[in-house]
């Protein structure tokens, strides 16, 4: 399920890739690629709340993967939170300074 969930995801169908990784969750609640990848999910379907929700959850069982809180940065600037996103940002170049696009996502939110 997770790889078919995937391979829709990257052919840019998140509204059918988000159900099977809703499922993937359900079976373990503790799979935080899966919970990130169902926020990229929602993010590419413009739902911002849904994004930050699972992304924040990706974030709290795995507070060390930059690229969460990369997409969580994102997120927030999407939905026009400026200090969670520069929150998150610097987060994500604290795990990984040499992150170029938390970088410059935080120097333009600046």
């Amino acid at each position: 399920m997770r790889d078919k969930a995937f391979q829709l995801m990257q052919e840019g169908k998140h509204d059918e890739a988000l159900p099977l990784f809703r499922q993937v969750i359900e079976s373990d609640p503790s799979d935080w690629n899966a919970i990130y990848l169902a926020g990229q999910c929602c993010r590419f379907l413009n739902n911002f709340d849904g994004a930050i929700d699972y992304l924040q959850k990706a974030a709290d069982i795995n507070p060390h993967e930059g690229p969460v809180w990369l997409a969580l940065g994102i997120a927030f600037q999407l939905k026009g939170d400026w200090d969670a996103s520069i929150d998150a940002l610097k987060k994500a170049l604290q795990i990984d300074p040499d992150c170029p696009s938390s970088y410059k996502l935080e120097q333009s939110a600046a």
